[in-house]
């Protein structure tokens, strides 16, 4: 098993045990994360009228339905030294019990407690169609291969108009990871259907 499926998986878990705002704001100039259009060359996925685009080299799988209406994807990228992979994800729930701002707190205390994570920022944003969003970015210190892999990692929750969430999470293979390519994934994030 490799270790970015636990790390992606507590993510899902904390989402599923879980379940008006800012939608029509204009988003910051100074906002750590913007929404873009990515890279032209990207595969664009849509989940439940949000999209992601990631680069084309990312095996991906889905979609994958683990229950209680939720619906994802997986992209992974290629084997690094520690033998683990990184990669992203795209989740949406059809209705969440808590809000992206309780939800956050479920993601950073299980990334503490799954993924030994430091280094731990919430933020609230400012995401076109979206009644509420949060950016939280840790580095997880799990063991791999006898060794401590680091895996910056950033998730970005939205509350959707309706009653949905959706949770994308991009997961670095780089220690030395530059934040702006996890942010550029991110970024293309779009929400299709309100």
């Amino acid at each position: 098993m490799k270790l970015t499926t636990p790390i992606l998986a507590f993510a899902l878990l904390a989402l599923v045990a879980c379940g008006s705002g800012n939608g029509e704001q204009a988003v910051p100039g100074n906002q750590v994360i913007k929404p873009s259009a990515g890279d032209s060359a990207w595969t664009t996925t849509s989940v439940d009228g949000v999209e992601i685009s990631v680069p084309t080299t990312w095996q991906k799988t889905g979609p994958i339905t683990p229950g209680r209406g939720a619906e994802m994807f997986t992209f992974q990228t290629e084997t690094n030294s520690f033998g683990t992979r990184g990669g992203a994800q795209l989740m949406t729930l059809d209705n969440y019990q808590h809000k992206a701002a309780d939800l956050v707190e479920n993601i950073t205390s299980e990334a503490r407690a799954v993924a030994g994570a430091k280094e731990i920022t919430e933020t609230q944003l400012v995401w076109p169609g979206a009644d509420d969003a949060w950016l939280v970015t840790y580095v997880a210190y799990p063991p791999s291969n006898g060794e401590i892999a680091p895996h910056p990692t950033e998730v970005l929750v939205l509350d959707l108009p309706g009653g949905g969430q959706a949770q994308a999470t991009v997961t670095s293979l780089d220690e030395d990871f530059e934040p702006q390519h996890m942010h550029e994934i991110l970024g293309t994030v779009t929400i299709t259907e309100t």
